[in-house]
């Protein structure tokens, strides 16, 4: 049985493709609650301190080659244990 997303539901998966820095290290999908479905892409960063976190952004996904939807939802999370 396949995988069918909820909303509220977030899949993450390794960008094996990235070939620069700039290039998130995890990309994927989201669906917000009320049903809209986001692009989702993280990075892996290191705080002042030294602890690894993961920093991200949702957005929309772009539709028929005609750029990007710059509305974009910051996804911080600091106290992450890696």
């Amino acid at each position: 049985m396949a995988y069918e997303p909820r909303p509220g539901d977030i899949t993450i998966f390794k960008n094996e493709d990235k070939t620069k820095d700039n290039q998130p290290d995890y990309t994927g999908k989201m669906t917000a609650l009320d049903g809209t479905d986001l692009r989702v892409a993280l990075w892996i960063k290191e705080s002042k301190s030294g602890k690894k976190f993961l920093s991200g952004t949702a957005s929309i996904p772009m539709s028929n080659g005609g750029g990007d939807s710059q509305q974009k939802i910051n996804l911080v999370q600091d106290d992450l244990p890696f």
